[in-house]
């Protein structure tokens, strides 16, 4: 795999946005500032509600190494910000550089089992939960090909909410990276 980087970003509003009001940046690891920033579609691309969209220096790249049934889903940006493989931070910003949301990640966030994680995306789990929550993200699924740019990801689940006291989504779950019931959510409702 040669690992070519790429950011997917998801519309879980009810609101059609313009990627030209959006722009993707990182943050110095030093300071913390912003860098970086660029524009992600200069012209304009329309992102339907639920809709996934994959944001690349090299959109011919990535669909050649991961399957996609979405070849429409991709911008191509005339640059991405440096992002390491071992930490960084993602930002989605307006032009006026308002941070919309960010992502700080780290290598130490994939299964533990694997033994290289060079090609290999991480995935949010749940859009609902905040985008931080270190048990929010999962290294996608080796079924997929490791990466599923521009649809639904193969560790997404969503919580939802319970009635009962204790929930536990889905009752039997299997850690074996297939894909499949990979990750257990455990929701709680109490009174206090």
């Amino acid at each position: 795999a040669t690992g070519t980087d790429f950011v997917e970003i998801y519309n879980r509003s009810e609101k059609v946005l313009d990627m030209k009001n959006l722009w993707l940046a990182t943050r110095d690891a030093t300071t913390g500032e912003l860098a970086s920033a660029k524009e992600t579609a200069p012209d304009g691309r329309l992102v339907f509600p639920g809709e996934y969209l994959v944001l690349t220096a090299d959109a011919g790249a990535v669909q050649a190494e991961y399957f996609s049934p979405v070849p429409g889903a991709f911008v191509q940006m005339e640059s991405l910000p440096s992002f390491s493989n071992e930490e960084g931070t993602v930002v989605l910003l307006t032009p006026l550089l308002e941070v919309v949301d960010e992502f700080s990640y780290y290598a130490g966030l994939h299964f533990a089992l694997l033994n290289s994680t060079k090609g290999i995306s991480l995935e949010r789990i749940d859009f609902n939960r905040p985008t931080n929550d270190r048990t929010n993200w999962h290294s996608a699924a080796k079924d997929v090909g490791y990466a599923t740019p521009a649809y639904k990801n193969s560790q997404y689940l969503d919580a939802g909410e319970t009635e009962n006291p204790i929930g536990i989504t889905p009752e039997v779950f299997s850690p074996d990276e297939d894909g499949y019931n990979d990750v257990v959510n455990i929701n709680y409702h109490f009174d206090q």
